[in-house]
């Protein structure tokens, strides 16, 4: 019976995944300007080392103890450097920082807000963390909720330390370790759409603009469609079929943005002739468009792509792959922090009880994964 229901399956997946016209990128905030997705925007490079420096910022968190009214939260925030396939050790900052957060509920003049603070594990970290202050948000904010409630999740939320750490780590990294022309890499795009993050990432801007470090980001994952319907990363790669677009490394520019939230010129590219995918990259727009007038545009590629042969991910910068790696917080860890947390609240008079009172809001659920998997 699954065969046949797989088979029905397979049978409605064929039907309506239509092969439509390409269409145009699709961005239906009127600040994008698009391009033709045809084959006279592909643009050709090589892949060559120059002495510049790229860093690369990436960062991961995970809950370790959850309820309706509060989450805590362990982050890391990592960086590596490289000229081409060569490692590059900081010089003044430490390469990753690691620290706990803590969103909580508190109900003030008839509005619920969410207020985050941060515990830097070493002291040293403290003046690389975002300031405090920018971490508290109306709870009914339309910017900090991801499901179509009202009001947003305090666990979603709690995520938002980590990503403004990122912006604010890749500020000090312009001021310490990069030198003039070198180029930094976020994990993700330069769009910002929580409260308070486009005035961190303006600040960033300013000193990439002052030190001129290029200020890029490169996405994993891309959920953008062309106004056909197809997704934007389909038509562009049925372009490169049905046009025969043989180049072994290329790039397109897909959209330009000069809105307030979202400061971009959006590429999307393949950094190695045997790279199976292909990525969303952006760089500020600003800076973008001084290096095409430059006509230098072609350089931040193939400096991107000289970091991107490691054999198990082609095309994808090592340095990604490496900030990731460290970056990440295993679920195994989860334990271990949990009952350190639960421990040191145990020794402080009706600490876990009452912390045992909220947490039981939402330990079902979890207490039935781990009865049945």
């Amino acid at each position: 019976m699954v065969h046949d229901a797989i088979k029905e399956l397979i049978k409605v997946l064929d039907n309506e995944i239509q092969e439509n016209k390409i269409g145009k990128p699709l961005f239906e905030k009127p600040d994008y300007t698009t391009y033709p997705l045809n084959k006279n925007n592909f643009n050709v490079f090589q892949a060559k080392k120059s002495d510049r420096t790229i860093a690369y910022v990436d960062g991961g968190n995970i809950e370790l103890l959850s309820a309706p009214n509060f989450s805590v939260q362990l982050n890391r925030v990592y960086f590596s450097m490289f000229q081409g396939e060569k490692r590059i050790l900081p010089k003044k900052l430490p390469s990753r920082i690691e620290f706990f957060s803590a969103m909580l509920s508190k109900y003030e003049n008839k509005i619920l807000n969410f207020e985050g603070y941060l515990f830097p594990v070493k002291p040293e970290f403290s003046t690389l963390l975002p300031n405090q202050a920018d971490l508290k948000f109306n709870s009914n904010d339309p910017r900090i909720t991801n499901t179509n409630i009202h009001r947003a999740d305090i666990s979603h939320v709690a995520t938002i330390p980590r990503k403004f750490t990122e912006w604010t780590l890749s500020r000090y990294i312009m001021e310490q370790e990069l030198n003039s022309n070198d180029i930094l890499v976020m994990d993700s795009t330069l769009q910002t759409g929580f409260p308070n993050e486009i005035k961190i990432a303006n600040k960033n801007y300013a000193i990439a603009h002052k030190n001129n470090v290029i200020y890029t980001g490169l996405a994993k994952t891309c959920r953008l469609y062309t106004d056909t319907g197809l997704s934007l990363i389909g038509a562009i790669n049925k372009v490169v079929e049905t046009e025969k677009i043989n180049f072994p490394l290329w790039y397109i520019p897909i959209a330009e943005c000069n809105g307030k939230f979202h400061q971009a010129s959006i590429f999307f590219t393949k950094l190695h002739e045997k790279a199976s995918n292909i990525f969303r990259f952006e760089i500020n727009k600003t800076q973008a468009d001084f290096l095409k007038g430059n006509k230098n545009l072609g350089t931040i590629f193939s400096d991107l792509a000289a970091n991107s042969s490691d054999i198990g991910f082609l095309g994808y910068p090592y340095g990604l792959i490496d900030a990731d790696h460290r970056a990440r917080v295993r679920y195994e860890e989860i334990e271990r922090y949990k009952m350190s947390i639960l421990a040191s609240a145990a020794n402080l008079p009706g600490v876990i009880s009452k912390l045992r009172n909220h947490l039981g809001a939402t330990d079902a659920h979890i207490t039935l994964n781990e009865l049945y998997g």
